[in-house]
């Protein structure tokens, strides 16, 4: 993390993310996804808006997921009740900001509280984030008054001790320390591919290390991730056929009105035996997966920039693991945030096919950046399985396939 990225308010650190934001009204928020409110948001919110809507309209979508029960004011085929024609929130302009639910008041703002402070970020499912605004460093009083408002009910949390993988646990202060190294090999002037393959070797060589019996030593790993992203490149990329089902069904998920209709890992073989054959959904329209294997995966420098960015948000903000990641470990963690990259760079050639280009821009990449976020991590809950699912694909091959 950056220092000028971190501020202290009365004892209480606050890291922000080194993204720009400004909120355009544009509505989107609003609609093609689960916006998850508890019963008594939900009970103040039929209240509220009685007055403007018909009561069948009010019905709102319980969801299925931990932590209690939870209802969804829009729903990916429904937008929410309270969005006016102009992109306006009636509850927002009957009753003020300060009355919509809390989920809505603190989107696409993240944040997680940790034993050193709270890491904030933002969302890409927004698709003014890195596109409008100043950096979320820059308005850091205003989304601290936030956090003190709502958020800190909203928030989740990291403690003392950060499950690694499914059979160790590491200090909280050497997750951070893996981290910032993690965020040092984003920094270095490289390609996207060889940036992110430094990153991700460290925490394999961590991995290694803890299986071994060893102690958490990150010097080991950055001394050995030379040797190992050699031997990583010397051959081709090659996915297993887990790894392929499991990108095709991370696909699926994202496209505009999907509904899983089950089990998310049950549908992996049905969903991923027609996607491929079939055309890939996206905003504004759908393209047969053969023109997207037409487009380059040779990527320009504002692209790779914009992976870079992607990255190190996700990782500033600790919002690829634990609570904030579906309760994964950090070793699934960084699995999820590969294979998730991987979909976002197939949707962003699937636009750049949709506009009859062979190349890919830099916003194709927000766009599928935009519709990968809002799929994936806006999904209400992810199955028990999915850790034990990532460990045993190969994520990283997949990005490599990517990103050519």
């Amino acid at each position: 993390m950056h220092r000028e990225d971190v501020h202290d308010y009365d004892g209480n650190v606050f890291s922000f993310a080194s993204l720009r934001y400004r909120c355009t009204g544009c509505g989107d928020c609003c609609r093609s996804w689960n916006i998850a409110v508890d019963e008594s948001e939900a009970a103040r919110f039929r209240t509220q808006m009685s007055a403007f809507v018909p009561a069948d309209r009010l019905k709102l979508k319980r969801l299925e997921g931990k932590g209690g029960t939870l209802f969804s004011l829009a729903t990916a085929d429904r937008a929410c009740p309270a969005l006016l024609p102009d992109e306006r929130c009636q509850v927002h302009a009957a009753y003020g900001e300060a009355e919509k639910p809390g989920s809505c008041q603190i989107f696409p703002y993240t944040f997680v509280s940790t034993p050193t402070g709270v890491r904030v970020g933002a969302s890409f499912s927004c698709p003014a984030v890195e596109v409008e605004g100043t950096t979320l460093s820059e308005q850091s009083a205003e989304i601290v008054a936030l956090f003190e408002r709502v958020a800190s009910s909203h928030s989740v949390s990291v403690g003392e001790r950060v499950p690694f993988d499914r059979e160790h646990t590491i200090s909280f202060s050497d997750c951070e320390s893996l981290v910032s190294a993690m965020l040092d090999c984003l920094r270095v002037p490289a390609s996207a591919v060889e940036k992110i393959l430094r990153a991700v070797a460290t925490v394999a060589l961590v991995q290694d290390g803890l299986i071994k019996g060893d102690t958490f030593s990150l010097e080991l790993a950055i001394e050995r991730r030379q040797e190992l992203i050699g031997q990583v490149l010397s051959e081709p990329p090659s996915p297993d056929r887990l790894s392929r089902a499991l990108f095709r069904t991370l696909l699926a998920s994202t496209a505009p009105g999907y509904s899983s209709g089950g089990s998310f890992l049950r549908s992996m073989g049905a969903l991923g035996s027609l996607l491929g054959k079939n055309s890939v959904a996206l905003r504004g329209g759908s393209v047969p997966a053969k023109e997207i294997e037409t487009v380059s995966r040779d990527l320009d420098e504002e692209v790779q920039s914009l992976i870079a960015r992607w990255m190190s948000a996700t990782l500033e903000s600790f919002t690829f693991f634990g609570a904030a990641a579906f309760g994964l470990p950090f070793s699934s963690g960084v699995e999820l945030l590969m294979l998730s990259l991987s979909v976002a760079l197939y949707l962003a050639r699937g636009y750049a096919a949709l506009e009859r280009r062979n190349r890919v821009t830099v916003e194709d990449l927000r766009r599928g950046l935009r519709q990968m976020d809002a799929g994936v991590m806006h999904r209400e809950a992810m199955p028990d399985r999915l850790a034990r699912t990532l460990e045993a694909s190969d994520a990283l091959a997949l990005l490599r396939e990517q990103l050519g």
